[in-house]
């Protein structure tokens, strides 16, 4: 996914003013390679420190008792990955039997960044398994639906210039739809959003709502979030 410059931007003024990274990472709805990458593109250094062997030994500890990396990884501020990269080299098998609530999160985070690659790496898990669990809840990830499915879809916009009709067509939701497009690069501008409501979406983007609420409380893609913003944010 190709995010606008200006959000880079102020992802990366929130980091240089202080802001922790998992705040930046829950805010902005980015995965925590993401944001190294634009600081190391930037000249940023950044504040990551080496784990002494003390504190990691005092995590793996807690592992033992705990049996959850993503509840070690609130707790310490340590992403996941790390924490089972540190149980790999020790030689623990990680319990593999994930709670719902585990589940939950991990469907969640997708929601917010839709990477398959970087939310199982966060959380420790296999892309494959991530997938299975999204498929459970019908929710589109690109590795899923016939190719059939999807060129019904864009026939169907092309014929309507509708998103949402052609989602409703083949059953699918107006995200999925609108991803099939982008990866197409058909051009979405008759989506049926006046221009005034782009412009109050961008609004609010810059006073300070967060992606994550705009994208809930108006029911719009990320995509189409970005490429407002690239069009009305001078």
């Amino acid at each position: 996914m190709k995010y606008p410059e200006e959000f880079r931007e102020k992802v990366v003024r929130e980091y240089e003013d202080g802001t922790k990274v998992h705040i930046i990472l829950k805010e902005f709805g980015i995965c925590e390679d993401t944001l190294y990458r634009w600081l190391k593109e930037n000249d940023i250094p950044t504040r990551r420190n080496p784990y002494s062997e003390d504190f990691k030994k005092k995590v793996i500890e807690d592992y033992k008792e705990v049996g959850n990396t993503v509840t070690l990884s609130k707790k310490y501020e340590v992403s996941p990955a790390i924490i089972c990269s540190w149980l790999k080299k020790e030689g623990i098998q990680r319990n593999k039997s994930y709670s719902d609530e585990f589940k939950e999160k991990a469907v969640k985070r997708y929601k917010e960044i839709k990477e398959i690659k970087s939310v199982a790496k966060e959380f420790g898990i296999q892309g494959k398994t991530l997938a299975r669990w999204l498929d459970k809840k019908d929710i589109w990830h690109g590795l899923g639906y016939p190719e059939e499915i999807k060129q019904k879809a864009i026939d169907e916009y092309k014929r309507t210039k509708n998103s949402k009709e052609a989602a409703k067509k083949v059953g699918v939701s107006y995200d999925v739809v609108l991803n099939w497009l982008h990866e197409r690069d058909i051009s979405t501008q008759h989506n049926g959003y006046p221009e005034e409501f782009r412009k109050k979406v961008v609004r609010e983007y810059n006073e300070g709502v967060s992606q994550k609420q705009i994208l809930e409380k108006y029911e719009i893609s990320d995509n189409s979030l970005y490429s407002w913003l690239k069009r009305y944010d001078n």
